[in-house]
């Protein structure tokens, strides 16, 4: 489970010992009630006015690459995922630094995550549609639907100039 609003991850002490849960901060609560890993801001969500950018940016790498296909390990999707939006960043200022320090994982790095699609299987029905001017494919992950929109210029490489577009929705 991730979020990325504003300091959906900041570990704050609990402070009433008489509360049934004592006060338990978000990260814990979620970890408490099943959640295997949470990742979330410790500190303010940036995104920007027009476009993809900051915490929103880093959200939908990480969504890429939970939804690449076969096993994926949490621990490594969120270094890739920080690995990834560094060397994509154009002009990687102290907001996009700030970004990738304050995006935590809490739980285990090494729980992996069975996706229900085969590797590499979003790529091949990318690349057999890729003539067409603007294609959807649809995938589902258990509780999630994902649609992966070619756009016309033909590729889903996000660093050159042609790109998808993925959109992640609850059933």
């Amino acid at each position: 489970m991730y979020a990325i609003g504003c300091h959906g991850g900041l570990s704050v002490p609990g402070n009433c010992r008489t509360d049934a849960d004592h006060s338990l901060d978000l990260p814990e609560t979620m970890l408490a009630r099943g959640a295997v890993a949470y990742i979330a801001n410790s500190g303010y969500g940036w995104s920007l006015l027009y476009g993809i950018g900051y915490g929103a940016r880093l959200s939908q790498i990480f969504t890429e690459q939970m939804t690449a296909g076969g096993t994926v390990v949490i621990g490594d999707a969120v270094r890739q995922s920080k690995q990834r939006y560094y060397l994509e960043t154009p002009r990687y200022d102290p907001y996009d630094e700030k970004t990738v320090m304050q995006w935590t994982l809490y739980g285990l790095p090494m729980y992996a995550v069975k996706t229900g699609i085969t590797a590499g299987s979003a790529l091949r029905a990318t690349k057999s549609s890729a003539a067409a001017p603007e294609s959807t494919t649809q995938e589902k992950l258990g509780a999630i639907r994902v649609r992966r929109q070619l756009r016309a210029n033909g590729s889903s490489s996000p660093g050159s100039a042609r790109s998808s577009a993925v959109v992640v929705a609850a059933r």
